[in-house]
């Protein structure tokens, strides 16, 4: 529906090369391919030439400020907030980064500056400066009190593009986790390469060393490896889809070619391999600081599951009620599974619940815009896009918290998807909690234009097309129209003045159509002026590829 309609504008964009690279795997290493990389003084950024980038971001400024220079790195002050607060943000979820390497490596990051400066410590520096920069963004955006220059993300950014170089001369597992701390931080940041194509990189490199595939006799001889692969290889599949997803793209990898098993909920700092052992067989019977992790990796099969359904959709091959009902079974079973309890971090059973519904809404939307839909699916539709909006705005009560772009645009396709319910006027559906879950999407949306002033363009238009909806719902009930209310025998799809409220037929099952439509009855214009800038459709909501694509 909504989220087909916004996908399938989104742009192309121009990719850059891909380093060629050589291989190592568990410390064996295969013939490398040495990289060609310019030498040219002229260019302090030539490190980033070979990275995909976009042309069209929506917010101020899509690549680093020619004024602004490397960061050095931090005191101890600044440099212990800014990894508390990415080891909040992201490692609690896609804990790629051996937290105990990291560790040291903060704790010693002065001596790697130190002649001879190896690869190994290019790799380092590298990494340290894009948490940093995560880190210290995270903390902007959640408008922590922790007093540096507001350029200071930006720079560390520079500060670790000036090792890409070196550090992509061979293929390896640290170039994965380069690629991810790039990606987390072009979400978190108007800088920075586009997210799609570091994703997909991310994973294919994961393939090229086998990441997927499960190696034998590993998890015995050296267990800590073992699971360090699963984490990393887990964690960019897990962006990968949500970017894809958001995109209305295909997956980088199929499911039927991954045989690499879940990571062990097992304490991420653990080394020692009879500790290790002895925790993967108590594994599950208490929360660890890396549970969120692997339920977002179990959910990954019910995703793939939704997305290959709703891409082989036609008019011919319609949505399936027996794919429905059995995946909201095993989705009802993952949601039972993952949040039993309270989860380490606070947030974390917020953000697993708002991992369901949304895959609750991706599953039900293919349902909402067919010919044939059923009065239950427009209320699972409200319901799931209802609590994202919900579950979003209690996450930044609670304590002010950054945000991806990413989430911001699951919380702006809610509350698009909770505007076309309003609009379809079924009489199931409760108007008052429609118009309160409305007040929560705008009430996020003014949460993060507080903090990200080029957010308030959707903001605006989202209040403007709230307003519309409510004026046009208010046109219809004083001329008695109360679309099937009057008649419960009456089809959905007409109002009680027999006039066609929504027919897909009449728009060829073009959900962009219809879309189109909606804006243009809400707005008592004749027709969606689609090229109009007043219509967020094409000129905010679409570019909302923003970092991903």
């Amino acid at each position: 529906m909504v989220q087909k309609a916004m996908s399938e504008s989104f742009k192309e964009v121009e990719v850059g090369a891909a380093p060629s690279t050589g291989v190592i795997v568990s410390g064996i290493q295969t013939p490398a391919r040495r990289v060609q990389t310019s030498e040219s003084p002229e260019d302090n950024q030539d490190s980033l030439r070979n990275l995909p980038s976009i042309d069209d971001r929506p917010f101020s400024c899509h690549r680093p400020r020619p004024i602004t220079k490397p960061a050095p790195l931090p005191a101890d002050d600044l440099g212990n907030a800014f990894l508390k607060a990415y080891l909040s943000k992201v490692h609690a979820f896609y804990p790629f980064l051996d937290q105990h390497r990291l560790q040291s490596q903060h704790t010693l990051r002065h001596q790697l500056n130190s002649e001879p400066v190896t690869r190994e410590d290019r790799s380092a520096l590298a990494k340290l400066h894009l948490v940093y920069g995560i880190g210290s963004r995270h903390l902007q955006l959640a408008g922590k009190g922790v007093p540096f220059e507001r350029s200071l993300p930006e720079a560390h950014f520079i500060a670790a593009s000036q090792h890409l170089s070196a550090i992509f001369e061979l293929r390896t597992t640290e170039n994965i986790e380069i690629m991810l701390l790039l990606a987390f931080y072009s979400l978190h940041s108007p800088s920075g390469p586009g997210v799609w194509h570091l994703t997909g990189m991310a994973v294919r490199t994961s393939v090229e060393l086998g990441l997927h595939r499960n190696v034998r006799d590993l998890a015995e001889t050296q267990p800590h490896v073992d699971q360090v692969r699963k984490r990393l290889f887990w964690s960019a599949l897990i962006l990968e889809r949500k970017v894809a997803i958001t995109l209305g793209r295909p997956f980088s990898l199929s499911d039927d070619d991954i045989d690499a098993q879940i990571p062990a909920d097992i304490d991420d700092s653990l080394r020692d391999r009879p500790v290790i052992l002895e925790a993967i067989q108590k594994a599950g019977l208490q929360h660890t600081a890396i549970t969120a992790h692997v339920h977002l990796a179990r959910l990954q099969s019910i995703l793939a599951s939704i997305q290959s359904h709703n891409n082989r959709l036609t008019e011919l091959n319609p949505p399936s009620t027996d794919h429905l009902s059995n995946t909201r079974a095993a989705l009802d079973h993952w949601r039972d599974q993952a949040v039993p309890s309270r989860l380490p971090p606070p947030e974390a059973e917020g953000y697993l619940m708002l991992e369901f519904n949304k895959a609750l809404l991706l599953l039900i939307q293919p349902f909402v815009t067919c010919k044939h839909r059923q009065p239950e699916h427009l209320r699972v539709c409200a319901e799931s896009a209802g609590a994202i909006c919900q579950l979003s705005k209690r996450i930044h009560q609670r304590e002010p918290a950054g945000f991806l772009l990413l989430e911001l645009h699951d919380v702006l396709v809610a509350g698009i998807t909770l505007i076309y319910c309003l609009w379809l006027d079924e009489p199931t559906l409760d108007t008052l909690t429609l118009i309160n879950d409305l007040g929560a999407c705008s009430t996020v949306l003014f949460l993060i234009a507080e903090r990200w002033e080029s957010a308030k363009r959707y903001r605006d238009a989202f209040e403007a097309l709230v307003k519309a909806a409510l004026m046009y719902k208010q046109r219809h009930a004083s001329r008695g129209v109360q679309g099937a209310s009057l008649q419960s025998n009456t089809p959905l799809d007409v109002g009680a003045d027999g006039g066609v409220l929504f027919e897909a037929n009449l728009w060829e099952n073009d959900e962009s159509s219809a879309w189109r439509r909606m804006l243009g009855e809400i707005t008592a214009a004749q027709q969606a002026a689609v090229d109009d800038t007043w219509f967020w459709l094409n000129d905010t909501t679409l570019p909302l590829n923003f970092a991903v694509s």
